[in-house]
């Protein structure tokens, strides 16, 4: 009778890799904190923009996606794209904003709206109100 004992060397390293890079299997990584984000768009002559899309861009973390659907009475309210989902509001920092007005009614089915950048930039707060009011340029 032939008795097999695996040695154990192979178990340790692969133990040893795990507790370096942080665990395996173990508790979720922390999401970073995100702030509550509302507001509206207007249109240079003070209308609501009814409709389109608003993207915040993170001047401190490229990777950061944070977006809104602009409803029809030109309101907002930012959610960002963490850890494989959408989570309500934005990482505090400072943000670069672009909005796509809806395109207009055409026959088109790939109509898309123009992509406005605007100027100025925009600071996220950890503390405090984020109601931002955006107004777009005259075109």
């Amino acid at each position: 009778m032939r008795i097999s004992v695996a040695k154990p060397h192979g178990h340790l390293l692969v133990v040893g890799v795990c507790l370096w890079f942080g665990g395996c299997g173990g508790e979720a990584t922390q999401s970073i904190p995100t702030y509550p984000v509302n507001g509206t768009v207007l249109l240079a002559d003070g209308r609501p923009l009814s409709g389109g899309m608003i993207e915040f861009r993170s001047l401190d973390n490229t990777t950061l996606t944070t977006t809104s659907v602009i409803a029809p009475d030109g309101t907002f309210a930012l959610k960002t794209l963490l850890d494989g989902g959408r989570v309500d509001g934005a990482v505090a920092g400072e943000y670069r904003v672009t909005v796509t007005p809806t395109p207009p009614e055409t026959d088109d089915v790939q109509a898309v709206g123009t992509v406005i950048s605007l100027p100025d930039s925009y600071q996220i707060s950890a503390a405090g109100d984020n109601a931002i009011t955006i107004t777009l340029p005259a075109s």
